[in-house]
């Protein structure tokens, strides 16, 4: 922009010294070829200053486009986090909801809490937060000995086990620290159901 100034305040000094000469009638003699070299140098003057304006846009143009690029990484990178933060946010949410309800509902439906805090599990290992995590098998492990010391299951009883499979839980990063675990709980709870379903089919 500053180039484009000067290069026209060249233009209206030139013109104006024009119309001086003009008004003034001052008679230049200027032979042929001095006038023809004044006037290429004149043209290579302007030529050489439109180049170079040319090439100073050009130059604070890239700079402009690699300010906004870097704008945009920053704004995208923002994003990505924010997107990140608000995913940890709504696991946690789920996390607390769940473990609230399971531990709430331990005395009166041990089996239903378990399903709860299978989902708490699962959210804690989401987040991969192993405090989280170490809450939940904790909250488990009591669950599991009050329905071993005193089984729920009825006849009439249905326990879609499979849904809370340890095979549910393989792919997170913090399983394996956990697997042997909630193998046992796992396991313990699926022979009382199966023990139960047994009996009732040999009482019938």
């Amino acid at each position: 922009m500053k180039k484009q100034n000067i290069i026209s305040w060249i233009a209206l000094t030139l013109s104006i010294i024009a119309c001086i000469i003009t008004l003034i009638r001052v008679d230049v003699t200027v032979a042929n070829d001095s006038f023809i070299s004044m006037i290429a140098g004149f043209m290579g003057v302007c030529a050489t200053l439109l180049v170079g304006s040319q090439i100073y846009n050009s130059i604070e143009t890239s700079r402009r486009i690699k300010e906004l690029d870097d704008k945009l990484q920053q704004t995208q990178s923002a994003l990505l986090e924010a997107r990140k933060d608000n995913d940890r946010f709504e696991h946690y949410t789920r996390y607390r909801l769940y473990l609230q309800v399971g531990m709430s509902m331990g005395h009166t439906e041990p089996v239903f809490a378990f399903t709860e805090l299978f989902y708490a599990l699962r959210e804690a290992l989401r987040i991969n937060d192993s405090l989280y995590t170490k809450r939940v098998l904790n909250e488990i492990d009591t669950i599991c000995k009050r329905i071993i010391k005193k089984p729920p299951f009825k006849p009439s009883s249905k326990f879609n086990y499979e849904n809370y499979s340890p095979e549910k839980l393989k792919k997170y990063d913090l399983y394996p620290l956990i697997k042997d675990k909630y193998q046992g709980y796992y396991n313990s709870i699926v022979n009382l159901y199966k023990q139960c379903q047994e009996q009732s089919q040999t009482a019938s």
